[in-house]
């Protein structure tokens, strides 16, 4: 009930977002289910291992032949059978013993959440569909790692933002339709790289500007009729086709006309280059592997291949103006900016200001001459730095964060390294998608963590190694799918004094692995692939 409730809610928001932001209603949310269902995803779906019903999991990383589970199939009441004790000398005889209790959980939904269909993922939302990784919000399809957000289709890597449909990598936005890394913006259509705008398409890289077609600020009578023109055509299309075209893809469909940028280029001032420190950040790898193993480590990027192995790739790329050396990361739509248009942050913000189409074009512009129109204005930047931000070497996409190295999306954290999108945390180090967190070393899709490591899906918890799908669990070892355990291995507590003194052994060997120079080879996903 509560699923065909989902839906059926979702669709009646559809139609009111529709409405408010292509000032029309347009058909059925599942008319429009493929072209909003077209973001970039990780999702993966596979069959329970005890019913055969579909399973999602909000990433790719479950090994194959692991057992796994929709999280409603488990019992988290149930009482795991007595461990030899005596038995658990090290990593391999702990695994032994408690491999039939590995089972890797799906289709989660946590904490006050409710009216959730086909999504995985999903904390504290309300009338969810088609999602996955989403926090904080509701009426919601077809999207992806999105925070506290209402009425949004299609939206991917996005937060605090409402009625906005075909979206990526936005904060604080409302009304908006293919808008791409814009922040504290309203109103904004087919744009890239606005901050604190409104009323503007086709715009590239301003800042504080509003009725703007092509970076050319328009009299308001005159933009609203050009706004009412594009968006009949644009209802049009997707009576028609069911679909419009990806940002991307429009600006992408023309070849670039690099003459004005060439030429602005020559008055950009020179830079003043800010100096970065390391040492915070190593010292803090050094305290966060003294706090979780028990022994203090130096070198970040000597662990650098071990805390990347499960956190999203970057991409080497170069400036189209300048040739510098820049970082795109697999994060919401940046794989697909056309590689020939991409610039560093500085640049696309001195262009932002310097270019604009010709007002000699703003009546021939329609949805079919916008690409060639904007091909002189129509780049893209993969770096972002918004709020407070401060000694970010190799980061990109950054939020009110300071001291991070090699992050992608920090957000309101500090001292984190080789990390996917740790928000409001501090020494975090290789892994994603972590909120709230600090002292962590290799933790995935999980919230309020204290002194972990290889720890997946998981809320509240604090002292924990080789768990996933816990809540509640502290000071335990090998944990999957229970709550409110302590002093635990492998799903059955044990006396205080025997717990720490098996993972007294745990750690002397995950150290031993450490100083051999190639990380530790076990991993929460790898624990589950063992043969049974």
């Amino acid at each position: 009930m509560q699923k065909d409730a989902a839906y059926s809610e979702v669709n009646r928001k559809w139609k009111a977002a529709s409405k408010v932001v292509l000032g029309a209603e347009i058909g059925e949310l599942a008319e429009y289910g493929g072209w909003l269902s077209s973001i970039r995803t990780l999702r993966q779906v596979r069959a329970s291992s005890f019913s055969g019903k579909e399973v999602m999991f909000s990433h790719s990383e479950i090994p194959a032949g692991a057992r796994i589970a929709a999280l409603d199939e488990l019992d988290f009441q149930a009482k795991g059978a007595p461990l030899g004790i005596n038995s658990l000398k090290d990593i391999d005889s702990i695994l032994g013993a408690v491999s039939g209790r590995i089972c890797y959980a799906g289709n989660v939904v946590l904490g006050n959440s409710r009216f959730v269909e086909k999504s995985t993922g999903v904390l504290d939302s309300n009338y969810v569909y088609g999602c996955d990784r989403i926090g904080h919000s509701k009426y919601a399809a077809h999207s992806t790692i999105v925070s506290y957000c209402e009425n949004v289709f299609g939206m991917e890597g996005s937060g605090n933002s409402s009625f906005v449909i075909k979206g990526g990598c936005n904060m604080f936005v409302s009304r908006c339709l293919e808008a791409s890394k814009c922040d504290n913006c309203s109103d904004i259509y087919y744009s890239h790289g606005l901050s604190n705008c409104s009323d503007c398409m086709f715009s590239f890289s301003m800042k504080s500007r509003r009725n703007c077609i092509g970076n050319l600020e328009l009299p308001r009578a005159k933009y609203l009729e050009m706004k009412q023109k594009l968006l009949s055509e644009m209802r049009q299309i997707l009576q028609k086709e069911k679909k419009l075209p990806h940002i991307t893809a429009l600006a992408g469909s023309a070849e670039p006309d690099y003459a004005p940028m060439k030429s602005a280029m020559k008055s950009m001032p020179a830079q003043t280059r800010q100096a970065i420190d390391a040492k915070p950040m190593e010292t803090a790898f050094s305290k966060t592997a003294g706090v979780v193993f028990g022994k203090q480590r130096n070198g970040m990027d000597k662990h650098g291949a071990w805390l990347m192995r499960h956190v999203n790739p970057v991409e080497e790329c170069k400036s189209c103006a300048s040739g510098a050396r820049l970082l795109l990361p697999e994060h919401s739509h940046f794989m697909l900016f056309p590689r020939n248009r991409l610039l560093s942050l500085r640049e696309a913000e001195f262009l932002g200001e310097n270019l604009k189409i010709d007002a000699k074009d703003i009546d021939a512009f329609n949805m079919g001459s916008a690409a060639g129109i904007i091909s002189k204005i129509a780049y893209f930047c993969p770096d972002w730095e918004m709020g407070n931000v401060g000694n970010l070497p190799d980061c990109q996409v950054a939020i009110n964060s300071s001291s991070c190295y090699k992050c992608i999306l920090p957000i309101n954290s500090k001292l984190c390294s080789h990390y996917y999108w740790p928000r409001d945390s501090e020494c975090l180090f290789g892994g994603n998608e972590t909120r709230s967190s600090s002292f962590c070393i290799n933790t995935f899709h999980s919230e309020k963590l204290t002194r972990c490591f290889e720890v997946d899906s998981s809320w509240n918890c604090s002292d924990c190694y080789f768990c996933h799908n816990c809540e509640n669990v502290h000071d335990s070892m090998f944990c999957f799918n229970v709550k409110n355990m302590k002093n635990a291995i492998g799903n059955v507590e044990m006396p205080r004094e025997k717990y720490l003194e098996i993972k007294a052994r745990v750690l002397a060997e995950l150290n031993a692995q450490l100083d051999r120079g190639n990380g530790v080879p076990y991993s929460i996903y790898s624990v589950g692939a063992r043969k049974k």
